[in-house]
Protein backbone atom coordinates (compact mmCIF):
# COMPACT_ATOMS: atom_id res chain seq x y z
CA UNK A 1 0.00 0.00 0.00
CA UNK A 2 1.45 3.36 -1.04
CA UNK A 3 1.39 6.15 1.55
CA UNK A 4 0.39 9.74 0.87
CA UNK A 5 3.98 10.88 1.45
CA UNK A 6 5.31 8.35 -1.08
CA UNK A 7 2.68 9.52 -3.55
CA UNK A 8 3.74 13.16 -3.10
CA UNK A 9 7.39 12.20 -3.61
CA UNK A 10 6.54 10.28 -6.79
CA UNK A 11 4.66 13.29 -8.20
CA UNK A 12 7.53 15.67 -7.55
CA UNK A 13 10.98 14.05 -7.87
CA UNK A 14 12.67 17.30 -6.77
CA UNK A 15 11.61 16.71 -3.15
CA UNK A 16 12.04 14.03 -0.54
CA UNK A 17 10.08 13.86 2.67
CA UNK A 18 11.37 13.26 6.19
CA UNK A 19 8.59 12.24 8.60
CA UNK A 20 8.52 14.08 11.93
CA UNK A 21 6.50 13.79 15.10
CA UNK A 22 3.08 15.48 15.54
CA UNK A 23 2.02 14.38 12.05
CA UNK A 24 4.43 16.86 10.43
CA UNK A 25 7.07 16.32 7.75
CA UNK A 26 10.05 18.21 6.37
CA UNK A 27 10.84 18.68 2.69
CA UNK A 28 14.47 18.09 1.70
CA UNK A 29 16.47 17.71 -1.49
CA UNK A 30 16.63 14.08 -2.71
CA UNK A 31 20.44 14.13 -2.66
CA UNK A 32 20.38 14.88 1.09
CA UNK A 33 17.67 12.37 2.00
CA UNK A 34 20.01 9.40 2.45
CA UNK A 35 22.09 11.37 4.99
CA UNK A 36 19.10 12.69 6.94
CA UNK A 37 16.80 9.66 7.03
CA UNK A 38 18.98 7.77 9.52
CA UNK A 39 18.27 10.24 12.33
CA UNK A 40 15.17 10.55 14.47
CA UNK A 41 13.77 13.97 13.60
CA UNK A 42 11.07 15.65 15.64
CA UNK A 43 8.72 18.54 15.00
CA UNK A 44 9.19 21.21 17.65
CA UNK A 45 6.99 24.26 17.93
CA UNK A 46 8.75 27.57 18.33
CA UNK A 47 6.88 30.78 19.15
CA UNK A 48 4.86 30.76 15.93
CA UNK A 49 5.90 27.82 13.76
CA UNK A 50 7.27 24.27 13.62
CA UNK A 51 10.89 23.25 13.01
CA UNK A 52 12.55 19.88 12.35
CA UNK A 53 15.11 19.06 15.04
CA UNK A 54 17.04 16.17 16.48
CA UNK A 55 18.84 15.85 19.77
CA UNK A 56 22.22 14.37 20.56
CA UNK A 57 23.82 13.66 23.88
CA UNK A 58 27.24 15.23 24.41
CA UNK A 59 28.39 14.01 27.82
CA UNK A 60 25.85 15.32 30.31
CA UNK A 61 24.65 17.94 27.85
CA UNK A 62 21.83 17.55 25.31
CA UNK A 63 22.39 19.43 22.06
CA UNK A 64 19.54 20.33 19.70
CA UNK A 65 20.38 20.28 16.00
CA UNK A 66 18.01 22.15 13.71
CA UNK A 67 17.68 20.46 10.33
CA UNK A 68 17.66 23.69 8.31
CA UNK A 69 20.84 24.98 9.97
CA UNK A 70 22.60 21.63 9.42
CA UNK A 71 21.61 21.54 5.74
CA UNK A 72 22.64 25.17 5.09
CA UNK A 73 25.80 24.76 7.21
CA UNK A 74 24.82 27.93 9.08
CA UNK A 75 27.59 29.33 11.29
CA UNK A 76 26.58 30.00 14.91
CA UNK A 77 26.74 33.76 14.40
CA UNK A 78 24.28 33.69 11.49
CA UNK A 79 20.56 33.00 11.00
CA UNK A 80 19.15 30.52 8.48
CA UNK A 81 16.24 32.16 6.67
CA UNK A 82 13.48 30.21 4.89
CA UNK A 83 12.83 32.15 1.70
CA UNK A 84 9.24 30.95 1.23
CA UNK A 85 8.35 31.33 4.92
CA UNK A 86 7.82 27.59 5.49
CA UNK A 87 10.22 26.43 8.23
CA UNK A 88 9.65 22.78 7.32
CA UNK A 89 10.74 23.33 3.70
CA UNK A 90 14.44 22.60 4.13
CA UNK A 91 15.45 22.33 0.49
CA UNK A 92 18.70 24.17 -0.22
CA UNK A 93 17.07 26.60 -2.65
CA UNK A 94 14.73 27.70 0.17
CA UNK A 95 17.50 28.39 2.69
CA UNK A 96 19.68 31.46 2.93
CA UNK A 97 22.23 32.27 5.63
CA UNK A 98 21.94 35.86 6.85
CA UNK A 99 23.41 38.02 9.54
CA UNK A 100 20.90 38.61 12.36
CA UNK A 101 20.44 42.31 11.55
CA UNK A 102 19.93 41.54 7.85
CA UNK A 103 17.29 38.95 8.82
CA UNK A 104 15.49 41.38 11.13
CA UNK A 105 15.42 44.10 8.46
CA UNK A 106 14.14 41.58 5.88
CA UNK A 107 11.21 40.63 8.13
CA UNK A 108 10.43 44.25 9.01
CA UNK A 109 10.27 45.14 5.30
CA UNK A 110 8.14 42.04 4.58
CA UNK A 111 5.70 42.88 7.41
CA UNK A 112 5.49 46.53 6.31
CA UNK A 113 4.62 45.59 2.72
CA UNK A 114 2.02 43.02 3.77
CA UNK A 115 0.35 45.26 6.37
CA UNK A 116 -0.11 48.14 3.92
CA UNK A 117 -1.55 45.91 1.18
Amino acid sequence: MITLLEEIESLNPSISIIPLTHGKFALVDPELYSQLKHFTWRAVRSSHCWYAVRRIQHGAKTITIKMHRAIAKTPEYMVCHHRNGDPLDNRLRNLKNMYPLEHTVHHQIYRHHHQSA
